[in-house]
């Protein structure tokens, strides 16, 4: 038989219930960290593929749906997976990486990306997320030259710095690089000790 972890609502539902409150803590980085340990990128991280833990355990966040998931480096020899190009689009267009909506290979860098639209989109509206209508490959396009325009700093002005290092470190990796997981970590436990936050305190909602 299988045995799931009973799970609760995803980030997507929840912001819509409590008005946008969201809590910085919320990074999911070490979550991210250990996909990556075990050679593997999801390459669909949305809001609605992050859910809260059960009742007795409110103050966890579980990634979930690994059907598009990829191995972006051999487990018997640790070797990268080579740069690869004109790669049909993967994943959720809202929340892509920009090096995805250029055809690029998923790796690392675009798990980290896809969690910072993520995050942010629980905080506030995405730019490019009322963009509707044309065929899919219209919409694609919108989409992507909408997030291009957008740089980090103006994307993430008047919320949390950790925000910014995040989506500006996610952009500037390279293909094979492997991101910063302790600092991008460090960012956020330094935004929350300077909020008042506890590492061990219930979400907002």
């Amino acid at each position: 038989a299988l045995v799931l972890d009973l799970l609760g609502a995803d980030l997507q539902f929840m912001r819509k219930k409590c008005g946008g409150r969201f809590s910085i803590k919320t990074t999911l980085i070490p979550t991210i960290r250990y996909i990556h340990s075990k050679d593997f990128v999801h390459r669909d991280i949305k809001p609605g593929n992050l859910l809260l833990g059960a009742k007795d355990n409110e103050t966890s966040v579980y990634i979930v749906d690994f059907g598009i998931a990829r191995r972006y480096r051999n487990p018997r020899n640790g070797a990268h997976i080579p740069f690869l190009d004109g790669k049909s689009v993967v994943g959720t267009v809202r929340y892509l990486s920009l090096n995805t909506h250029f055809g690029m290979a998923q790796t690392r860098r675009d798990d980290i990306e896809c969690l910072a639209y993520s995050l942010l989109d629980c905080l506030r509206d995405l730019p490019w997320g009322n963009i509707r209508g044309g065929s899919p490959k219209q919409f694609e396009d919108r989409v992507r030259e909408k997030k291009r325009s957008w740089t980090p700093e103006r994307l993430c002005a008047d919320i949390p710095s950790a925000f910014k290092v995040l989506l500006s470190h996610a952009r500037q990796l390279k293909f094979d690089e492997e991101p910063d997981y302790d600092g991008l970590q460090a960012a956020f436990m330094d935004d929350m000790k300077r909020r008042g936050y506890s590492s061990d305190e219930p979400f907002d909602w």
